[in-house]
């Protein structure tokens, strides 16, 4: 799982570590020593880093939850997110593909502009942000290389979870 000190990835771990054997990245924040399993520091950015690991677990399945996520950051730094945010994705679900094992993806409802809400799945996107753009070319790089991946559409996720200071709730 990416993302594994992050809001969704934690509340996963949180949830399902006596159930499934999880190997949780993180990048900027440690995963804390109360969530059973293996951590690895990786920049999503670095591809031969990405596959190195995916080699070296070879890993069952991938939950794909890591993200730049904070919009304002997308917007200084487009070509940075753009590397985690798409890239870093296409890779993962191409390194899924090739062994035909499960890719579930998170991305968001931001990928919509919010006038003509509840959408269908086929609804025509309309993102207003560079975040909002990066997970709509993110899907489609996925649904290029991987017809099988799971992509969830997740809403605006917020409440308090301890040791998560960069979540706004927190602040």
């Amino acid at each position: 799982m990416t993302g594994a000190s992050g809001f969704l990835g934690r509340y996963i771990l949180l949830h399902q570590q006596s159930d499934w054997d999880i190997t949780g990245t993180y990048f900027s924040q440690d995963v804390p020593d109360k969530f059973i399993g293996t951590h690895h520091k990786i920049d999503l950015a670095k591809a031969n880093e990405v596959e190195l690991l995916f080699n070296t677990v070879q890993p069952d399945a991938v939950i794909h939850t890591a993200a730049i996520s904070k919009a304002g950051l997308c917007e200084q730094k487009p070509e940075w997110s753009y590397q985690i945010n798409v890239m870093a994705t296409q890779q993962l679900a191409k390194l899924c593909a090739d062994i035909q094992i499960p890719f579930l993806f998170t991305s968001t409802n931001l990928i919509f502009d919010g006038k003509n809400a509840p959408y269908s799945e086929d609804a025509e996107t309309c993102p207003l942000s560079i975040y909002g753009k990066q997970k709509v070319e993110a899907e489609l790089a996925i649904e290029s290389v991987y017809s099988k991946a799971t992509i969830c559409r997740m809403p605006l996720m917020y409440g308090l979870l301890s040791n998560t200071s960069n979540f706004f709730p927190n602040w």
